[in-house]
């Protein structure tokens, strides 16, 4: 479910898009540092 909303993003045009994805990416990172 995680990863379909990364690719939605990421096939999305826009540096907007872009920081959402990279926000996105870096809550996942932290939660699997938990």
């Amino acid at each position: 479910q995680l990863m379909t909303e990364f690719k939605k993003v990421l096939l999305e045009p826009g540096s907007k898009n872009l920081s959402i994805y990279q926000t996105l990416l870096a809550a996942h990172e932290r939660l699997q540092a938990l």
